[in-house]
């Protein structure tokens, strides 16, 4: 394990954070496993400092998987989230709540590096499909430096089968 706490980014706009996000690389977890391909993740400002979470992904036989939750702020800073995907009523139970903890976001909102205070998963997430290979390569150079072993990253594949929600390309130049 690397010494130290994980340090999160100073401040997230939950405004800003909102809206879609691709992933562009990941650390093996149980969902949505190893082969799903075109992951995205659309977040939604609800009241009290909260957001609702859409997840889907295509898997190895053509079919979408599509996973909802809620996500709340455990701190002042709004980067220390946790996250349920468990259906509302069982969402209090303690086992249900995932750390997701922004680890470093680009100015603009374009890229955000999500991991967990283990260090034993990570999401690096852009709004785009296909993002700056440099910024990507800086992100993940930056996971690496606080801790996380990337010796299993797996680069998410996006073959633009999962389509646009209706407007999105005005909001999102390029994600399309």
């Amino acid at each position: 394990m690397f010494p130290g706490a994980l340090a999160t980014v100073a401040r997230v706009d939950l405004q800003r954070y909102s809206g879609r996000w691709f992933e562009i690389a990941r650390l093996p977890v149980r969902f949505p496993g190893e082969d799903c391909t075109d992951l995205i993740a659309d977040y939604t400002c609800l009241p009290g400092n909260r957001l609702q979470v859409r997840e889907q992904c295509v898997l190895p036989g053509g079919g979408i998987c599509v996973t909802e939750g809620v996500a709340w702020t455990r701190d002042a800073s709004h980067a220390r989230l946790g996250m349920s995907f468990l259906r509302a009523g069982l969402r209090w139970l303690p086992f249900s709540a995932r750390k997701y903890w922004i680890l470093r976001l680009d100015p603009d909102y374009t890229m955000s590096l999500v991991g967990t205070p283990g260090r034993r998963r990570l999401w690096l997430f852009a709004r785009t499909r296909l993002p700056d290979p440099a910024m990507r390569d800086e992100f993940l150079a930056h996971a690496a430096s606080i801790g996380f072993d990337l010796t299993a990253l797996i680069h998410t594949p996006h073959g633009l089968r999962i389509a646009p929600r209706q407007g999105e390309g005005r909001h999102q130049p390029g994600a399309w």
